[in-house]
């Protein structure tokens, strides 16, 4: 997806918190996976938006616990995990 396309999810409301990149990950579009991590449960939906590259908004979890959690998911599968450049906008 480019970066317009990204740009215009997040103007369409959407918080991107992270961004995966994995090849052979299907079934996991839309679906809200729960793993515990460190006695902790924790719920995260990727979303498809590209071919191996998938989103979420899971703001209510650390970059840690979103990448272990994903480590969890796919044990012994090569991804990589990335944020979104974020930017300030001055609200008064």
């Amino acid at each position: 997806m480019e970066q317009y396309q990204i740009n215009t999810l997040i103007d369409q409301g959407k918080n991107i918190t992270h961004f995966l990149n994995v090849k052979n990950a299907d079934g996991i579009d839309g679906v809200p996976i729960t793993q515990i991590v460190k006695r902790v449960k924790i719920t995260i939906t990727w979303y498809k938006y590209d071919n191996d590259m998938y989103y979420t908004n899971s703001i209510m979890f650390s970059d840690t616990a979103i990448a272990l959690h994903t480590k969890m998911l796919f044990n012994g599968i090569e991804f990589v995990i990335s944020k979104p450049l974020n930017r300030t906008q001055v609200l008064i």
